[in-house]
């Protein structure tokens, strides 16, 4: 697996607000990926699945969120 760094995981996330928000039809499609993402994880926790060699600090606080 490949290590990203946080300028390359910003700037993909950094890309997809954009595209959501100079587009409703990218931002509706967006919603509905991500709920189909979130009702296919359940209630799992980020410390339930395998190493990936994701950083702990990365598993905590406010950067879990872009996980």
């Amino acid at each position: 697996m490949k290590n990203r760094s946080l300028f390359s995981i910003c700037l993909l996330l950094g890309v997809f607000i954009n595209a959501c928000a100079l587009s409703r039809f990218t931002f509706v499609i967006a919603v509905l990926w991500m709920t189909i993402g979130v009702i296919s994880l359940g209630h799992r926790s980020l410390e339930s699945f395998p190493s990936t060699g994701i950083s702990r600090k990365w598993l905590r606080g406010y950067r879990s969120a872009l996980l």
